[in-house]
């Protein structure tokens, strides 16, 4: 940002106090005063080098015997480095010069000019995530995770690394270029992590068993069981189908009823597996009522099936 020079130099152009002799106490300040009065002449004829070698030699000698100075020469220091394009070092000598006390307007003016250049020298980054739920963070910053979508600011230029993390997905890194004076944007896939089908392991079929006054019921008690069963695993399957393809659709009519088919699916499957259950029990304790003091032990074999031992 450029500033008029007419307002340069009614800053600097305060008449210096006659000098007196070399030694005297106020011998420095006449230097310094001098030294600026130099620098406005410099600065109105646009020669803002030399007007920044005048006022860097007048700094030291303000903070050393006159800090009602020291603000003032502060602050043109950091215009003539403006002027000169020089936007690192414009910041840093705006900031040094925040850190006095100062007139109002002239406060104002430095945070205006440090905002534009920190547009200028450092980059912006917008980070967006393809689910809820999701945080973001850039690798080497101290600040911590920040909810998906996020923007970043006062980044330094080059490559950052973007890591996204999300309670039912893989961790995701991926590397964007930030630029200065810009705001580079970028779209993570965070892909949930599908829960795999049940694993149903089927009972043993036992070996064959001494006769039984109980007859065939317990084998086919035991076959419907099984049935139910597998129709319960048929709908789990349904239910999933349902949940996956609902995740995929935005809010609507349509999402809304492939939701409703999930819960209902899934409320089936376990009526099934109830019924299920019951059945296959019930057969294995036919075999019992049925045979005459004939002894058999029952060990699991896995989920939903058992194995009988005669």
């Amino acid at each position: 940002m450029r500033f008029a020079t007419l307002a340069l130099a009614a800053a600097l152009c305060t008449p210096a106090p006659p000098a007196r002799a070399q030694g005297a106490p106020d011998a420095p300040m006449a230097q310094a005063q001098q030294l600026v009065n130099e620098s406005a002449g410099y600065f109105r004829d646009g020669d803002f080098e030399r007007a920044l070698t005048a006022l860097r030699a007048a700094e030291p000698l303000a903070a050393e015997h006159d800090q009602a100075a020291l603000p003032t020469i502060r602050f043109n220091i950091a215009r003539c480095l403006e002027q000169l394009e020089r936007w690192a070092e414009a910041h840093a000598a705006y900031e040094a010069y925040n850190l006095l006390p100062d007139q109002e307007h002239r406060k104002q003016r430095a945070w205006q000019a440090v905002r534009a250049i920190e547009k200028r020298i450092y980059g912006g980054l917008t980070v967006t995530c393809t689910r809820a739920g999701a945080v973001v963070r850039i690798g080497g910053r101290e600040d911590g995770p920040r909810p998906c979508p996020a923007r970043f600011e006062k980044l330094e230029p080059g490559p950052v690394t973007v890591v996204v993390d999300h309670p039912q997905a893989p961790k995701v890194e991926q590397s964007v270029t930030v630029v200065a004076g810009e705001t580079a944007t970028l779209d993570v896939a965070v892909e949930i992590a599908r829960l795999g089908p049940p694993v149903l392991v089927p009972a043993q079929a036992p070996p064959p068993a001494p006769e039984s006054s109980s007859g065939p019921w317990p084998w086919v008690t035991m076959g419907a069981g099984a049935a139910v069963l597998g129709a319960g695993a048929a709908l789990t399957f349904l239910a999933i189908d349902a949940r996956d393809a609902a995740e995929g659709m935005v809010p609507g009519d349509d999402r809304d009823v492939r939701v409703d088919d999930f819960e209902l699916d899934r409320t089936l499957s376990y009526v099934a597996y109830g019924l299920g259950g019951a059945a296959v029990a019930a057969g294995i304790a036919l075999f019992f009522v049925g045979d005459d003091g004939a002894e058999a032990a029952v060990s699991p074999a896995g989920p939903l099936g058992v194995r009988i031992r005669w």
